[in-house]
């Protein structure tokens, strides 16, 4: 199976796979009457063995095969990457020897001439469903069609399906075949699905982008704007806040200022009311002194001696002279 160049060594070839005749033919050989040819085999008599090799890769054949069937076996292509037997060594020339001498480039080339991309009705719908036919996608989950009535609503030609008409315009005839349950593509029409799926990613997540951007710098912004508006608010309470001292300083002064000409008016009403109690006090204590001056004068009318004092003094007598 391999067409390359195979190398085997053959040291020790002979006694691996040597195998010794079956007990029949070594007495049938042995029962001779060849003397010459009784004694070679009477020689080799231990090298008997209860079964051949052939017998014996035969039984190990029949269990492979019913191993085999069994199972559900998946056959894989293994490329052995160096000859050193050493990981993470890739030697590039002996694996594309072995692509090419088991015929796995062949078998690509064979398969890229038919349709090499298959892919079932339902993969192909969640494949280019979400990015290439958004609301037929839609419409196919909400009214419950079935996936090759949507498959062919996608290639009919309408003007609404412009991607999918260019398409079977250009490649339904050669490139692009729709089956019973897949739909095959060469890869012209497989690339260009890939080509425009990634292409609408590419918007989609520029879009995811460009809004989370958006989310950042207005985060970003608003905390910005928050800063500036709690600065402003602590400027404000300052300013505020001196004003207020400053009108309360003003309406401070205004009340001592008031509390004082009221405690002044206070004391001179108090006081003017004293003097006038003191006044009166006095006026009183006249008028009783000038009472008592009057009664005094009255008694001292009625005195000889005073009367006589008034009479000489009328008439400006001395005093001496009235005497004698």
């Amino acid at each position: 199976h391999f067409a390359g160049d195979v190398e085997y060594n053959i040291n020790g070839f002979l006694s691996k796979n040597k195998a010794g005749l079956g007990d029949g033919l070594m007495e049938c050989v042995q029962s001779s009457k060849n003397s010459f040819v009784s004694s070679l085999f009477n020689a080799d008599k231990g090298n008997s063995s209860g079964s051949a090799l052939g017998s014996q890769f035969k039984l190990q054949l029949n269990q492979l095969m019913q191993d085999l069937s069994s199972t559900k076996c998946h056959y894989i292509r293994c490329i052995k990457p160096n000859s050193d037997q050493l990981p993470q060594l890739f030697d590039n020339v002996n694996s594309l020897r072995q692509l090419r001498c088991t015929g796995v480039i062949e078998a690509a080339a064979i398969r890229k001439q038919g349709y090499p991309n298959r892919l079932l009705f339902d993969k192909f719908i969640n494949r280019y469903g979400p990015t290439l036919f958004p609301q037929q996608l839609h419409q196919f989950k909400l009214n419950k069609i079935l996936p090759i009535e949507l498959i062919k609503q996608l290639f009919s030609a309408t003007k609404d399906n412009i991607f999918f008409s260019d398409i079977k315009d250009k490649y339904m005839s050669h490139d692009l075949q729709i089956g019973k349950t897949k739909i095959m593509m060469r890869d012209t029409t497989f690339l260009k699905l890939e080509a425009t799926k990634q292409i609408k990613i590419s918007k989609i997540i520029l879009k995811i982008q460009s809004i989370g951007r958006m989310k950042i710098n207005r985060m970003v912004l608003n905390e910005k704007v928050n800063k500036r508006n709690k600065s402003v608010l602590l400027i404000q309470s300052i300013f505020r806040k001196k004003q207020k001292i400053k009108e309360l300083k003003k309406i401070k002064f205004s009340v001592v200022l008031i509390q004082r000409k009221i405690r002044g008016k206070i004391k001179r009403i108090f006081w003017e009311k004293k003097w006038k109690e003191i006044q009166e006090k006095r006026r009183k204590e006249e008028e009783e002194k000038k009472r008592k001056e009057e009664e005094n004068e009255n008694e001292n009318e009625l005195r000889p001696d005073l009367i006589l004092k008034k009479v000489v003094s009328t008439f400006r007598f001395p005093v001496e002279s009235v005497k004698q």
